[in-house]
């Protein structure tokens, strides 16, 4: 809903479906859920946050994996555009 109108949502490296926002959100949803009983959980790293939940056996390593590689392309992927293009973005060219 937040992607701009006529934008393709696959290419949103922020909004887009399993982008930075989807992983962010299911890592601090889980701390929110977990982190009364596991306090290492308490870091705002989400890379961190994720490395520790799969640890305490809160999500499985394939998940661990999964979500650490979209989070990783995602944040390189934006860091790129922004120095190519010298410009703050979320979507990649089409």
């Amino acid at each position: 809903e937040r992607v701009a109108p006529g934008s393709d949502q696959s290419l949103n490296l922020k909004l887009g479906a399993g982008a930075l926002s989807d992983v962010e959100f299911a890592v601090q949803l889980l701390q929110l859920r977990h982190g009364g009983v596991h306090p290492l959980l308490r870091v705002s790293s989400t890379l961190e946050a994720l490395q520790r939940l799969a640890a305490v056996g809160l999500i499985s390593q394939a998940d661990d994996d999964v979500l650490r590689d979209s989070f990783v392309f995602c944040t390189t992927a934006r860091n790129h555009l922004y120095l190519y293009t010298g410009q703050a973005g979320n979507s990649l060219p089409t």
